[in-house]
């Protein structure tokens, strides 16, 4: 049985692609973390925010997203699109 190590991506985290981010994140670089919690901030709090109308139950649940997303990052699979998953972890 061979394994494959993930290669890290190289380039400034911000140019990255989500799944290239994504690979980075899961080699250790915390940028690319923040990268991602960037580039999905506002569209996972406007999804909040037309459900609850307040912006303080919103940014919790944005939270408990990014949570989620945080602890499932390394069983997420390619064939999957990230902003899918994440709206998924959001429904």
């Amino acid at each position: 049985m061979t394994s494959r190590a993930a290669k890290v991506p190289v380039g400034k985290p911000e140019s990255l692609g989500d799944w290239q981010a994504l690979i980075a994140w899961r080699c250790g670089d915390t940028t690319a973390a923040t990268v991602l919690a960037k580039r999905y901030l506002d569209p996972l709090m406007r999804f909040f925010a037309s459900k609850v109308h307040d912006p303080e139950d919103a940014a919790e649940l944005v939270s408990e997203t990014f949570l989620g997303f945080t602890m499932g990052r390394d069983r997420i699979e390619h064939h999957h699109s990230l902003r899918s998953y994440l709206f998924g972890i959001a429904a």
